[in-house]
């Protein structure tokens, strides 16, 4: 499981670290956990580095 660590206080932005920084690995998780946090499987990393991705809310 990824931590997910939101980084204002609408919970529209949040860095989410996975355990590797394997890009289809990391994709995999994203789509599987991403409801559990609120998030769309459509909403993109508008940056990753390495094994963080930084990720917005598009709703």
């Amino acid at each position: 499981m990824p931590k997910v660590e939101f980084l204002d206080e609408n919970k529209t932005l949040a860095r989410w670290t996975f355990a590797n920084s394997h890009f289809a690995t990391q994709r995999a998780q994203f789509r599987y956990w991403c409801g559990w946090f609120g998030f769309d499987p459509d909403d993109q990393p508008h940056e990753v580095v390495g094994n963080a991705w930084l990720v917005r809310k598009h709703r």
